[in-house]
């Protein structure tokens, strides 16, 4: 069976499962991601919050106190019964690119809205839009890349992503964007040729990127370190192209030295880089400094459901990541140089090290206050799309590090790990709050 099908196959009863099972709000920030798609389109008279989204974004702070467990039945099903006000809502359409990664759920929601205006009915055909435009996504992107094709059938099927696909994130998006680039990324690697039609879609992409997260549009940085040429109209710039790829090295020292420069202006008031290199090393290295980084940020790429109150146990996190390993080096026979090798090797450590220093400027001031010796704010979840990058990184090892698994065994553990992956989801989402 083609991995594309495997995928829909199980993809489309997961999905649907958690969307069900999941209570409603219990997803991190999933009222406050409500509240912003429902704005895109309504606003009340007297200010750009609607009144009857504001009760349900109270939901997020309500509904995230770790002590509460089982889910009360008679509040919990008011939430699908109680009919909500939205009389006061007046179209007011407030849409921009941005509002792209939010259009799924928005639709959703305006759609459970005619169907019943209830919070419940609202959020749940909302998590059913984010999950069809996830599942189609990723089928067609599986679909397409040449090479690694179970990589990114594993990493798409990962605890954590079902439960962001089948709520109202925009996670879903974000995820999108990050992987369309790797299979643009990885088709490139194979074909070395970048023609007209491929630049076009590099120029979406690349929109794409920068639409969804800030620091996706750092992946694009990939592309100078490939040996590729320019065909069809693009040709005439073929002696530019290669004059520069003759000289990546002293090119990448002179950026990095810029980024050095830049950065330390940045930092000189803002504690200055001593101040800034200690937060860093207490967030990433030191748990008993920063006792969100064994739970909420590596055990989270993988699995911390709820509002962060029951994650995957590590023995099985272990044996993913064992699987993962064997995945990587057996899902396709490319060479690539090492130069391209490594820079995919970097993608995820410096794609970790921005998020967790983003966060340190704009959430940590709010949560922990000004000069703290730690970075909070950073999920898991935020790291999890970058896993495929690893794939082309192992793909130049393979001459060094022989891992050989036939292919028919492969994709039965693969699928046996996916699925164990998930009924143990399930099984922690449903002792937690349905017992």
């Amino acid at each position: 069976m083609k991995i594309e099908k495997l995928f829909l196959r199980l993809a489309i009863p997961f999905l649907l499962i958690s969307i069900f099972v999941m209570p409603v709000t219990k997803v991190p920030d999933e009222a406050t991601h409500a509240f912003m798609s429902w704005n895109i389109l309504f606003d009340s008279p007297t200010s750009r919050d609607t009144e009857a989204m504001n009760e349900l974004r109270a939901a997020d702070f309500t509904y995230s106190e770790p002590e509460i467990h089982a889910v009360d039945s008679t509040e919990y099903s008011s939430l699908f019964t109680k009919i909500r006000d939205f009389s006061k809502d007046k179209l007011s359409i407030d849409f921009s690119l941005k509002s792209l990664m939010s259009t799924p759920q928005l639709i959703g929601l305006v759609v459970g809205k005619l169907l019943y205006p209830s919070y419940g009915m609202m959020v749940t055909i909302g998590r059913l839009f984010n999950t069809i435009v996830y599942i189609i996504g990723i089928y067609y992107l599986i679909k397409k890349i040449k090479y690694g094709k179970m990589t990114l059938f594993f990493v798409s099927l990962l605890p954590m992503m079902i439960q962001q696909a089948g709520s109202l994130s925009y996670d879903v998006v974000n995820y999108l964007a990050v992987v369309a680039f790797f299979v643009f990324y990885v088709n490139l690697l194979v074909d070395k040729v970048l023609t007209t039609r491929k630049f076009i879609n590099l120029i979406l992409l690349s929109l794409l990127l920068y639409l969804t997260k800030a620091n996706n549009i750092l992946l694009l940085a990939l592309l100078f370190f490939v040996d590729f040429e320019f065909e069809g109209v693009l040709s005439k710039f073929n002696s530019i192209l290669k004059w520069i790829q003759k000289r990546r090295l002293p090119i990448l020292i002179l950026g990095f030295g810029l980024v050095l420069l830049v950065s330390y202006l940045f930092l000189h008031n803002r504690g200055g880089v001593v101040h800034f290199v200690k937060v860093m090393i207490n967030s990433l290295f030191i748990n008993n400094r920063n006792d969100h980084l064994n739970g909420i940020l590596t055990v989270g790429i993988f699995g911390y459901f709820g509002w962060f109150v029951t994650q995957l146990p590590l023995w099985l996190i272990f044996i993913d990541i064992f699987i993962f390993t064997l995945l990587l080096f057996n899902d396709g026979n490319l060479k690539i140089s090492k130069t391209e090798g490594l820079a995919s090797l970097f993608v995820l450590p410096v794609q970790v090290a921005i998020i967790v220093a983003g966060m340190y400027f704009a959430w940590t001031p709010t949560a922990i206050g000004p000069n703290a010796m730690i970075s909070q704010g950073a999920q898991g979840r935020y790291f999890t799309p970058f896993l495929v990058y690893l794939f082309p990184a192992c793909l130049m090892l393979k001459e060094q590090v022989s891992v050989s698994v036939k292919q028919k065994y492969l994709i039965r553990l693969l699928t046996g790990t996916v699925v164990i992956n998930f009924i143990m989801y399930l099984f922690l989402i449903v002792d937690y709050y349905w017992v």
